[in-house]
């Protein structure tokens, strides 16, 4: 006899956080999946059985620790499981900072990412990316000012 009662006790499966809670428990069990095989289930990386079966447990823990819509659940140690000690929540941009294949850059004595720089010298990420694929070292990439990008605008005589 199924107990259909404890199926769903929480009324919350159309909920961001419980497809947050749906998602990490997919991306570390879904071997078919191959987008995220390499990076979680292939890398070893497991959810805790706390949470892989308890929601609740999940969502318990994750508004006791900052959970909000605005934010994204984030592994502090990028291969540790996802389980409470490891886990956070960070916002996007600082999630994106944190991803393997940024281009770490060390100027003026500081370390950050591309996107940090860009940011911290209010110029687009494209504009910094494109200098320094260009030649440009970075002292002066960071700290030129931005032109004109050489594009005309042309005036018809139309109806004159």
């Amino acid at each position: 006899m199924i107990d259909v009662g404890k199926r769903h006790t929480h009324d919350m499966c159309n909920t961001r956080i419980y497809g947050i809670w749906n998602s990490m428990k997919s991306r570390c069990s879904d071997i078919k999946d191959k987008h995220h095989y390499k990076r979680y289930f292939g890398r070893g990386i497991t959810v805790c059985d706390e949470w892989k079966s308890d929601f609740m447990s999940f969502y318990n823990w994750a508004i006791n620790n900052g959970y909000s819509d605005e934010l994204e659940l984030d592994r502090i140690d990028n291969d540790g499981n996802y389980e409470p000690s490891n886990c956070q929540w960070i916002t996007h941009k600082e999630n994106n900072n944190k991803r393997g294949n940024n281009r770490i850059i060390e100027v003026f004595g500081e370390t950050h990412t591309l996107t940090e720089w860009a940011d911290k010298y209010g110029i687009s990420v494209d504009t910094l990316a494109s200098r320094l694929t260009r030649g440009w070292n970075i002292e002066r990439a960071l700290t030129e000012p931005i032109r004109n990008s050489g594009k005309r605008m042309w005036r018809t005589n139309k109806g004159a």
